[in-house]
């Protein structure tokens, strides 16, 4: 079927696969391509996205009751950016902290960024007791797009409450 001056190349990439092959005749040159099973989805690459947490911010509040209660509460504020060079699908931003002892969160649904474009959220947290604590923002909480890097996602404050 194929002499010595055939070339055959195996090309697989994700869900695609081909074959080349390339049959030389006596001074001329014939390329020809053969698609063989698989299907022909484009599939973009994951590491064209980046999303960054860029700020975080606490606002604790200390607010009195009817019944002259002291309500200690905190106000977490976080913004996220698209620093990649595409548009990013929609994926998950997380706020938390640990009002008293354990880890709580808000979750929040981020809408597509495009590249630059930023989203920011916040949440209140009550209650909350004295001493230090520690706010988080998570961008990409749910790992939805693989980044070019993974360690700008996150954002740690530490904060204390009289």
């Amino acid at each position: 079927m194929f002499d010595k001056r055939t070339t055959v190349v195996l090309i697989s990439i994700m869900a695609f696969s081909a074959v080349y092959v390339s049959m030389m005749d006596t001074g001329s040159y014939t390329g020809q391509q053969v698609a063989l099973g698989g299907n022909m989805t484009n599939t973009t690459p994951s590491y064209i996205y980046d999303l960054a947490t860029i700020s975080l911010s606490v606002n604790v509040t200390n607010s009195t009751n009817s019944t002259n209660s002291t309500n200690i509460g905190v106000w977490l504020y976080a913004t996220v950016k698209n620093v990649g060079p595409n548009a990013t699908p929609m994926t998950v931003t997380r706020l938390a902290t640990n009002p008293s002892g354990s880890i709580v969160g808000q979750n929040f649904n981020t809408p597509s960024l495009a590249p630059g474009q930023t989203y920011s959220v916040s949440h209140y947290f009550v209650p909350i007791a004295h001493g230090f604590h520690h706010a988080i923002a998570l961008a990409d909480y749910t790992n939805v797009v693989q980044e070019r890097n993974e360690r700008n996602n996150i954002k740690k404050k530490t904060y204390h409450l009289n």
